[in-house]
């Protein structure tokens, strides 16, 4: 078979790909990568493709309008984001997986799609429970970035090496305010001038609807503020102790500008590479500290311990809402000190997050522990299954290197083109060139 696959964020969603092509090439498959600005040759090579691997169904008709309904390709989806405080509220699950346009009754996108692929129970049981007639598409294939060959670590228990300092981990979430985008703050409230700020879904001939319970770019910029003011602080707290501060920020934020506050400020910092795998990062860590995210699901399953900021400043619980991550499954287990000293006290104490039955059990209704270990080798056997054929990759084996090709040359013609127009790429906007798919295969 020849698959496609989706690499929609490059520092969260290339070790998937790479582990998932070593996989697929020892069953005598081929796998070609994708993002955002390589998938319109999609409209051009699709008759090549076996099965097309995407985040969620609206990548596709956003994309190719209803041209893609004709194409003779299988089609999965597999989320990249599918954890943490939306799988508590059940309803949302389902939407999230299946679209806003699903349930407005614009069904045609689901029933076109072969396969969704979820990562644990909580997913499987919204979809049992809010769409139950497509329940037989859906197949539990586990966490694929907690595949046993992404990790560093083994799950959970690993025995870390011995650091001569304590490593201290430190995550952001400034991307209102710090956008890779370069988008102001003044950008997001623009969300209020579109009826989705109100509605996740609203089936006006059925009168069946779903309020908009997440965070609002007020809550989020307000939380936001107080926790960036939070990580400076104890940044300068902890930078004359004898400790090595790690700095990783969020996936959507500008780095150049966290890089140039510390250096004017002369705060000694080793900064993750944006494209390194959370895993590979988090292999070497003690602690990890940052406001509530799914991060600390990472963390824990690398064997880390997480600290959240969020009871530090207490004007921050007044704009936490009921699916901000302050309450996912995870976060009654983590330590929330109440001040910088408590964080201080903690680590010097060598206090670790203990892995009780609890917290297994979150990771096994979330993340699909202990299946996730295979995860991959789960998603290929679905491509496999509804492919109908195990090996049909020596019919048209030579239109991969043909996609290929074409896929380096459009990279190639989109670096020149953000070179003349000063155009930075970032983790969403990046080309697929020579040297980004050599860095990919060798993760």
């Amino acid at each position: 078979m020849i698959i496609y696959f989706h690499i929609d964020e490059l520092n969260r969603d290339a070790i998937t790909a790479s582990i998932l092509k070593k996989k697929l090439k020892k069953r005598g498959h081929h796998l070609i990568y994708g993002n955002r600005i390589t998938m319109r040759l999609l409209d051009y090579f699709h008759n090549f493709i076996d099965v097309i691997i995407m985040p969620r169904p609206h990548f596709l008709y956003d994309n190719f309008k209803d041209r893609w309904l004709l194409w003779d390709s299988k089609f999965i989806t597999i989320s990249t984001e599918s954890l943490g405080i939306i799988t508590t509220e059940k309803k949302l699950m389902a939407k999230t997986l299946l679209e806003r346009e699903y349930f407005e009754d614009n069904k045609q996108y689901v029933n076109r799609i072969d396969a969704f692929c979820v990562w644990g129970k909580r997913q499987l049981i919204a979809i049992e429970e809010f769409a139950a007639e497509v329940r037989d598409k859906f197949y539990f294939v586990g966490h694929p970035r907690y595949d046993n060959q992404c990790l560093k670590n083994s799950h959970f228990n690993s025995k870390k090496k011995k650091n001569s300092k304590i490593q201290i981990g430190i995550i952001s979430r400034s991307n209102a305010l710090n956008d890779y985008y370069k988008r102001t703050t003044l950008e997001f409230f623009s969300e209020y001038l579109s009826e989705k700020i109100n509605y996740e879904y609203n089936n006006k001939k059925s009168g069946k609807m779903l309020l908009y319970k997440r965070p609002k770019p007020i809550e989020g910029t307000v939380c936001q503020s107080i926790d960036t003011v939070n990580i400076i602080n104890i940044i300068k707290s902890l930078i004359d102790l004898d400790y090595e501060i790690n700095f990783r920020a969020h996936p959507k934020e500008n780095l150049d500008v966290w890089q140039k506050m510390f250096e004017q400020y002369n705060l000694k910092v080793k900064f993750s590479k944006p494209e390194q795998p959370i895993s590979y990062w988090l292999e070497n860590l003690d602690y990890l500290i940052g406001p509530p995210s799914t991060a600390f699901y990472d963390a824990v399953i690398n064997n880390v311990t997480p600290i959240s900021i969020d009871k530090i400043d207490s004007r921050r619980q007044l704009f936490v809402t009921d699916l901000s991550e302050d309450n996912n499954s995870l976060m009654s287990h983590i330590f929330r000190p109440n001040n910088i000293e408590e964080i201080k006290e903690f680590i010097v104490k060598n206090k670790k997050i203990v892995i009780s039955d609890k917290i297994k059990n979150i990771f096994s209704e979330e993340v699909g522990y202990p299946e996730c270990q295979d995860s991959l080798n789960n998603l290929i056997n679905v491509c496999e299954k509804i492919s109908k054929s195990k090996n049909i990759l020596k019919k048209r084996s030579y239109f991969y290197y043909f996609y290929l090709f074409f896929q380096i040359f459009y990279g190639f013609l989109w670096d020149l083109k953000s070179f003349i127009i000063r155009r930075k790429p970032n983790s969403a906007m990046y080309s697929l060139n020579f040297k980004i798919i050599r860095y990919i295969n060798n993760l």
